[in-house]
């Protein structure tokens, strides 16, 4: 029989580190270990993570709403809030601005936590002032959240962004719906080797023109494959399908995602390093890490040549035009002797051209006689490039978009 909420009995009373809890109109709360009461559900639920053994355990949320007025701060390793699926539901009361789950302190680590199966509803219309997330997964430069789960949640009418993964390692975002929130949809700051797959994320940024499906600021290795980012609205809001926003943010990869609807286009990208496969509405893209041996410094939007030396890791500079060992383009300054990212094929917005021989948009490029800049390509010439803006300027500082093909001779 499931007991009152202002009575905890030792986690050994109830069973090994899993408890049961229900709402207030769950339909089968006789099932439950403890009942919410309707009104500030969170404080029953940070009562029962308390409960748990230091190495964690299940809080199992039967199906019903559990209102939500203050943020359910997880604390300890290996939580896990597993609900019956989208009728188990976390809904923001009115006037609260909450964050619905919070993951960590900012200083406190905390590793596999793992929220499913289950709704988190803003009710943003009753809010008042953004809220950081309505999940936040919360970690700083020193204290960071590792291996976090947020598999088959539906987030919806946040008021701020539906979920923020802030400076984890790990984390994976599976199988769930975010959609209608005024922020992002998904916000990674400074996360690492992160993992978004499978989800629909769509028409967020309600209430901020300025955001996106999934925003990526100063983060690593993170991996955004099968997801479907729209915006369907008569009026769309989504900024971006993605928008990769710093020039720190590295080796990113974008593969088999459906991406359309949005106002300023599929995605945006200003990192170094990213590859991008297979996706609608976006064009392949990739880049190589290779060495820099060309005896000065390379910088954004020089060209480079692959040097003949039997790794096949080497980078120069050419002063021949047309030359038959171009590769691609400089992603970020290079020292001489260092490594760093060489795109090699897609959008740039970086080309470094000369306009001696006026460039017209969809012209062939080939590499020119001052080191690291292009040129229209002519009869001969290996062409490595497509201009998508015109250049007549008679020197070597033209900085155009381009797209990067298969070198091809002409």
């Amino acid at each position: 029989m499931a007991v009152g909420v202002t009575h905890f009995p030792s986690i050994s009373a109830v069973r090994t580190a899993t408890i049961v809890l229900a709402a207030s109109d769950s339909p089968h709360a006789n099932q439950a270990d403890y009942t919410c009461t309707g009104t500030d559900d969170q404080d029953t639920m940070m009562a029962i993570i308390a409960l748990l053994p230091s190495q964690g355990g299940i809080i199992k949320l039967l199906s019903g709403r559990y209102s939500i007025s203050d943020e359910v701060n997880v604390q300890r390793d290996n939580v896990f809030m597993l609900g019956e699926g989208w009728g188990t539901v976390l809904y923001v009361a009115d006037g609260s601005n909450c964050t619905v789950v919070h993951v960590g302190t900012g200083a406190i680590r905390v590793d596999g936590f793992k929220l499913a199966h289950l709704k988190v509803d803003g009710n943003a219309a009753n809010q008042g002032t953004y809220a950081q997330g309505g999940v936040w997964l919360h970690g700083t430069a020193l204290v960071t959240t590792y291996s976090a789960l947020v598999d088959d949640v539906w987030i919806y009418d946040f008021f701020g962004t539906g979920l923020f993964l802030d400076i984890g390692h790990y984390d994976v975002v599976r199988n769930c719906v975010i959609e209608g929130c005024h922020r992002h949809g998904i916000y990674g700051c400074s996360t690492t080797q992160a993992l978004i797959t499978g989800n629909t994320i769509k028409n967020n940024a309600q209430t901020n023109p300025l955001d996106s499906g999934i925003y990526l600021h100063s983060a690593l290795r993170v991996k955004i494959e099968g997801n479907s980012i729209v915006d369907d609205q008569s009026v769309p809001t989504q900024n971006y399908g993605i928008d990769i926003n710093h020039s720190s943010d590295t080796n990113h990869l974008i593969v088999g995602n459906v991406i359309r609807g949005n106002v300023s286009g599929p995605i945006t990208d200003v990192g170094k390093g990213t590859v991008m496969k297979g996706n609608s509405g976006i064009r392949d893209r990739g880049s190589e890490y290779l060495q820099n041996t060309s005896g000065r410094a390379l910088a954004l939007g020089d060209v480079v040549v692959l040097k003949a030396v039997a790794s096949g890791q080497e980078v120069d500079t050419t002063t021949a035009q047309g030359d038959d060992k171009v590769y691609g383009m400089v992603e970020e300054t290079i020292a001489n002797g260092d490594f760093g990212y060489i795109q090699t094929i897609g959008e740039t917005a970086h080309l470094k051209v000369n306009g001696t021989v006026n460039i017209g948009v969809g012209d062939l490029l080939g590499t020119y006689t001052d080191a690291g800049i292009a040129r229209q390509a002519a009869a001969g010439d290996m062409a490595f490039a497509i201009a998508r803006e015109a250049y007549t300027g008679a020197d070597s500082n033209g900085v155009i978009d381009a797209e990067l093909i298969t070198p091809r001779k002409l």
